[in-house]
């Protein structure tokens, strides 16, 4: 247990020291408290000099878990940056939100769909480690994905290029496929929950909301809030909290399927294509299909509105992409693609189409790759 006062112990890894100030306002044990790493003076810059916030809820270490710091806030939960003790491995670590912790339908809820996200294991979809309840805290351990969302891009470059979009439509779309034959459906695709890694791979993201399509929903309550803003890519106006909820409302209004509006516990996995289909639109033109003042506005539009056709707000699409997104957004499911297996097949196939090589590969190239390809898999 840290107590008050100000220490410079000595980092384990690199072994430099560092300045640590534990502030207390009511002078007992740390529970309340903030943690400010300050390092050392010294000739080299400094390293991972990074500020942790502790709660009330969140101890320093849980359940095998060395928590280093905050990475952002969802729903149900909150993602640390943490060190797998036992490997010395980062993780991201999930840890269900104290309000919601002492509700016992919602706990086992959150447990039950980490379990059942954890089963999938696909290049495409963010791998969950470890599920587990410690210090009357419950969390998960999954995939440390180095690199940006989506939706972080979106709001550095305002759109992507068109190839690159229909790239990373593809590879969400393959591992939200794979997800739906394993009986599971996402209910919350938008591009914050869509991660591009270092490599250039998609990795799908943010299983919080996650259901079995053989759940039972009768207890789903609708929890959104009809009057919360609603537009995802308003720079950060957004309460993503209040938006992506456990219930009826469940998921994102901006990307909302529009009978996942109506009631999100009978969706089937057309929800997930026709929210893909928002983010496929989104990446290329830049904004929602739908935007409004408020969720419940959005939902409105999604139900009752045709989008404007990508091509009025950006001219260099090619019509291929057009066709296929403009499919995804059908407002009955059955007039949509058959499932994500078919989009990704299609951007696939469009994708090969604009390839052009800029030389023929030659046989000792192709043999060279061939054998490093085995050396790798050995």
């Amino acid at each position: 247990v840290l107590h008050p006062g100000h220490f410079t112990p000595r980092c384990p890894k690199c072994g430099r020291k560092f300045s640590l100030t534990v502030h207390d306002e009511k002078g007992e044990n740390v529970e309340v408290s903030s943690l400010d790493f300050v390092p050392e003076a010294t000739n080299e810059s400094p390293v991972d000099a990074i500020p942790v916030q502790a709660t009330t809820s969140i101890p320093t270490t849980l359940g095998g878990y060395q928590i280093i710091k905050r990475i952002a806030e969802g729903g149900m939960g909150t993602i640390y940056l943490a060190r797998q003790i036992s490997l010395q491995r980062e993780v991201a670590l999930k840890v269900m939100r104290q309000q919601y912790s002492t509700d016992q339908r919602l706990a086992e809820r959150f447990i039950r769909e980490a379990h059942a996200a954890a089963q999938l294991s696909h290049p495409n979809v963010v791998q969950i480690y470890d599920v587990g309840q410690d210090q009357g805290v419950h969390y998960f351990s999954m995939e440390l994905v180095k690199g940006k969302s989506l939706g972080d891009i979106l709001r550095e470059q305002g759109k992507i290029d068109p190839l690159k979009a229909a790239d990373y439509i593809r590879q969400a779309a393959l591992g939200l496929h794979f997800a739906h034959t394993q009986g599971l459906i996402h209910r919350d695709v938008k591009p914050d929950n869509l991660l591009l890694n270092d490599q250039g791979t998609i990795k799908v993201a943010d299983l919080g909301l996650v259901k079995s399509a053989e759940a039972v929903t009768l207890e789903e309550e609708s929890i959104i809030d009809p009057m919360s803003p609603a537009d995802p890519m308003s720079q950060g106006e957004v309460d993503e909290a209040a938006l992506t909820r456990v219930g009826h409302g469940v998921g994102t209004p901006a990307f909302m399927a529009p009978e996942q509006a109506r009631d999100a516990g009978t969706v089937d996995a057309r929800a997930d294509l026709y929210s893909l289909g928002c983010t496929f639109y989104t990446l290329l033109v830049g904004r929602p299909p739908f935007t409004g003042d408020t969720g419940m506005a959005v939902m409105l539009k999604q139900t009752r509105e045709e989008p404007e056709i990508p091509e009025e707000a950006r001219r260099d699409l090619p019509p291929e992409l057009i066709a296929i997104v403009m499919k995804m957004l059908q407002k009955k499911p059955e007039d949509r693609q058959e499932n994500l297996g078919e989009v990704a097949a299609e951007l696939d196939q469009f994708l090969r189409q604009k390839e052009k090589p800029t030389y023929p590969a030659r046989r000792e190239d192709l043999e060279a790759f061939q054998e490093s390809a085995r050396q790798f898999h050995a």
